[in-house]
């Protein structure tokens, strides 16, 4: 695929996504005031070309940190590019980054640059999706009926992702996202996937300290890169 043909396939994937409203049962999701689809992410945070590392999440989250962002992104389908093709929020900032303003994405950015060294801009090597896509207060259902059903959004949309992402490496953020690919996605993930603890527990730390925290995800994902002769390294 060119990168002309890769960057119309995202944005065709980016439009279908904007309008989905297939997920009217879980009552997490919320529209904004003014009437329009649920409040959500795009399918692809990051590079918008291919990437050796795809972070997976359950979904994104509606807090007092992003609320503002949601309210933008839901009111045209340009903002959700604008966040999605440039990484660029309402404030045109950076928002996947180590100072980045969603605390958050500061763990998936410690992991890129421990990686791939200091300096490494997030969208340069990696890529963000989510097992739900549409946005919620807190997770969209429970964690026993994530474990027990095959998400939708997955089901309609993360073949497209891996197909524009082509990732060496998957990284589950927390061990509920890793269970759900395992019973579900196998044939769909045919990379190694790695474990990463949810930021949600390392909030409150240091950045030396999210980096220990955080280094048996750093060195499993450096053994990948060893093992297939340096590939993810060598990716652009």
């Amino acid at each position: 695929m060119t990168p002309a043909c890769r960057a119309a396939a995202a944005g065709l994937l980016r439009m279908k996504v904007f309008g989905c409203e297939e997920c009217t049962d879980i009552v997490a999701f919320r529209r904004p005031p003014h009437g329009g689809p649920f409040y959500k992410f795009p399918p692809i945070l990051g590079a918008q070309g291919t990437a050796p590392l795809l972070f997976i999440g359950i979904n994104p989250r509606r807090t007092d940190t992003n609320r503002d962002l949601h309210e933008w992104l839901a009111g045209s389908p340009d903002n959700f590019e604008r966040l999605a093709a440039k990484n660029r929020d309402e404030k045109d900032e950076a928002y996947i980054a180590l100072a980045g303003p969603e605390p958050h994405y500061h763990c998936h950015a410690i992991v890129v640059e421990e990686v791939f060294g200091h300096g490494t801009l997030f969208e340069s090597k990696a890529a963000v999706t989510e097992l739900f896509l549409c946005a919620s207060k807190s997770a969209p259902v429970t964690y026993d009926r994530l474990k027990s059903e095959r998400s939708p959004c997955a089901d309609r949309y993360l073949s497209e992702v891996m197909e524009l992402v082509q990732p060496e490496v998957i990284v589950s953020v927390g061990s509920t996202v890793k269970g759900h690919l395992s019973r579900y996605f196998t044939k769909m993930i045919n990379v190694p996937v790695v474990y990463m603890k949810h930021p949600a527990g390392l909030n409150r730390m240091s950045h030396s300290e999210k980096v220990l925290e955080l280094q048996p995800t750093i060195n499993a994902i450096k053994e990948v890169c060893k093992s297939s002769s340096g590939a993810v390294t060598r990716r652009g």
